[in-house]
């Protein structure tokens, strides 16, 4: 069987800012590929909020933010 898992980190609490996004493929329960991309979180939501940077460690110049 195989599946793709999908992970998301936020910048902050919102759901709507998203600052990367990593995926697995999975085969018969082992992992055969990875991939993983930061995201400019929409404008609305860009602040970066201490709490979630300490979790993934993704600050605002990693993503390019003004």
């Amino acid at each position: 069987m195989r599946a793709v898992c999908i992970d998301f980190e936020t910048a902050n609490g919102f759901i709507g800012s998203a600052c990367s996004v990593g995926i697995a493929v999975l085969e018969e329960g082992q992992i055969v590929d990875t991939n993983y991309w930061l995201i400019k979180p929409h404008p609305r939501y860009n602040y970066f909020d201490p709490l979630n940077v300490s979790i993934h460690g993704i600050k605002a110049q990693d993503v390019k933010m003004p």
